[in-house]
């Protein structure tokens, strides 16, 4: 005699994979992040765009070279204000060392017919380009971090 199976036989197993998935953090970070935000500036003025990363480094040079976790990136706003995300928007980043690096708004170069050629219509730098954090590692720590970097110049 054959039984019949009951539409639950079929979802329970299903259901059981899901809650197990969910309990192990599949798709999930593997890490803690800490919120930070702060102020990017530079000769006194907030900085009006561009993007900071902040990478994980161990805090000695030479040390393990574990995994550290996922680097944070952020967006500057036109005020200069920035809030890190590191698996989703604005959760911080891992606690513990970051290498700071900065990159320049990306400037959109209008063009004009001059002499039977197209030239750029005025100076194609963004006024934040070859500026670097004045401090290159900065530490994140548990709980909320403000976190204000100066630019300078690469010289």
């Amino acid at each position: 005699m054959k039984m019949r199976k009951s539409p639950m036989d079929r979802v329970l197993p299903c259901l059981l994979v899901v809650l197990i998935v969910s309990i192990a953090g599949f798709g999930g970070s593997e890490f803690d992040t800490a919120p930070v935000s702060g102020k990017v500036m530079h000769d006194g003025k907030p900085v009006t765009g561009g993007s900071l990363t902040f990478r994980p480094v161990n805090p000695t040079p030479g040390g393990e070279t574990a995994n550290l976790g996922k680097p944070a990136t952020a967006a500057v706003q036109s005020d200069g204000t920035y809030v890190l995300g590191t698996y989703k928007k604005n959760d911080g980043a891992v606690p513990g060392q970051h290498k700071v690096s900065y990159s320049a708004p990306v400037v959109e170069v209008q063009w004009v017919e001059k002499d039977g050629d197209m030239k750029p219509a005025s100076d194609t730098a963004s006024p934040y380009d070859g500026l670097r954090p004045k401090v290159a590692q900065v530490e994140v720590k548990d709980g909320r971090n403000q976190i204000d970097i100066e630019l300078v110049s690469k010289k």
